[in-house]
């Protein structure tokens, strides 16, 4: 999950309608979802519940982003080390369903750790395309001080090697070892570099629910915002289109939008996720869960909107959500487990 920054002034300026487009990634995967609350029988949004919070949060926007100053994540001058970093941890930005069994730093979420832990191997040296093209589990439970020992930490280390395996080879097949082209490649659209990313098998974040295909595409559009986030909007990090992106479908934002009412789960579905039980990727309440978040939050956009808000976009009430999913209150009940590359 990426952490917060106020809006940089260039990406004001394109948050207003724009002609209409060939269908985008961003366009199928809200169609898809739509179609999910229509068929959702585990969990629904209560829509009279949007308005009061959409009042009750509006005070906190423009959101301050925290990606730099918390020292989680790296910082260099160097723009071609920063590409790097952002790839290689959004290439690994998933493993929520191992986090019980992860050992974190202190006072350190299972992300906040992930990314710690890059940014210390990054500040004795980045990792190169042919780094992570050639990266082992065991090398990867030695970078972020895991247990290879432990059977869940070992399959985790393993797809984490398995997914820098592949960016690594794509960045040097396509693009010379490059990371700073790869960002080039999608001319400054956030849509087409999540496109880009979501060819991969690894970001290939798609799901099949009673006959058709939802698209969630969680980490590629994760990717869009963390380059511009490390970049501060300039750069290789200015992007057009930031407002076509959906919120991150992961745990954490259904998470609290559940918390404050806004879903409502069966007695069922919420009886199986306050006992911790995993839910099975692909599911239909874990299909529903993320499919009616996004909804939900880009109704909660819009209830923002109407309030005068009108530069609040979904990438920024993600950055709210996830974050006021750390906060007591919230962390008091468990979000959905499940056990899958994509979150």
């Amino acid at each position: 999950m990426v952490a917060l920054r106020k809006p940089h002034p260039a990406m004001r300026k394109n948050i207003h309608p724009r002609p209409a487009l060939v269908t985008t990634l961003t366009d199928d995967i809200r169609r898809a979802c739509a179609r999910v609350v229509e068929n959702a029988r585990h969990a629904r949004i209560c829509e009279e519940k949007i308005p009061d919070y959409a009042e009750k949060i509006m005070p906190h926007f423009p959101y301050e982003n925290l990606w730099h100053s918390e020292g989680w994540h790296f910082h260099s001058n160097d723009e071609e080390a920063m590409a790097a970093y952002v790839l290689a941890l959004d290439s690994i930005n998933f493993g929520s369903g191992y986090f019980s069994v992860l050992e974190k730093r202190p006072g350190l979420s299972g992300y906040m750790t992930i990314a710690t832990w890059l940014t210390d191997r990054f500040q004795q040296e980045p990792l190169t395309a042919h780094d992570m093209k050639n990266m082992s589990p065991r090398r990867c439970a030695g970078i972020f001080a895991q247990d290879f020992e432990n059977p869940e930490m070992r399959e985790l280390m393993e797809y984490f090697s398995k997914a820098l395996n592949e960016t690594g080879m794509h960045i040097l097949d396509s693009f010379g070892g490059r990371f700073l082209d790869f960002v080039a490649a999608a001319e400054g659209s956030a849509v087409c570099f999540a496109q880009n990313l979501a060819g991969l098998p690894q970001f290939s974040d798609i799901a099949h629910y009673k006959g058709f295909a939802v698209p969630f595409f969680k980490r590629a559009q994760i990717a869009a915002a963390d380059i511009h986030l490390a970049f501060e909007g300039q750069g290789p990090g200015y992007f057009h289109d930031l407002d076509r992106l959906t919120v991150f479908a992961d745990n954490a934002v259904p998470h609290v939008l559940r918390m404050e009412g806004i879903l409502h789960y069966t007695p069922e579905l919420a009886a199986r996720i306050d006992a911790e039980e995993l839910l099975e990727p692909g599911s239909e309440e874990e299909v529903e869960l993320r499919a009616l978040a996004i909804c939900a939050a880009d109704k909660i956009v819009s209830a923002l909107h109407d309030l005068g808000l009108r530069d609040v976009m979904a990438m920024n009430l993600d950055h709210y959500l996830w974050d006021s999913s750390h906060r007591p209150e919230y962390a008091e009940k468990p979000k959905h487990r499940t056990q899958t590359v994509y979150y």
